[in-house]
């Protein structure tokens, strides 16, 4: 018989308008106060808002390592997707849309 090694598995949430519903500020505490082993899950289900708020999601997360899957449903979009792109693993549900704007360059 094998054993399984059981890590402590934590669920955050990305929903509503970023910026206004969810804040980065809160977002990036809760990030910080995980051990480095934990297995983090990350649930988006945002159709975006500040993109500041993101990017101090994103750039913190690189920073400091922090691996985290990220699970959506329903919609991630605009802002949200910029929070999923950092995940190392995402898992998109079968109903669901993941929407990023396109790039205008000359």
């Amino acid at each position: 018989m094998s054993s399984n090694i059981i890590k402590n598995d934590t669920d955050l949430f990305v929903t509503g308008e970023i910026g206004y519903d969810f804040q980065a500020e809160y977002f990036i505490q809760e990030l910080n106060s995980f051990a480095k082993d934990e297995v983090i899950n990350v649930h988006i289900y945002s159709g975006g808002g500040s993109l500041f708020d993101a990017l101090a999601v994103y750039d913190f997360v690189k920073l400091k390592g922090i691996k985290f899957n990220a699970y959506i449903s329903g919609l991630s979009g605009s802002a949200a997707t910029i929070i999923g792109a950092c995940a190392e693993n995402t898992y998109i549900g079968a109903n669901s849309m993941y929407f990023i704007h396109r790039s205008i360059s000359d």
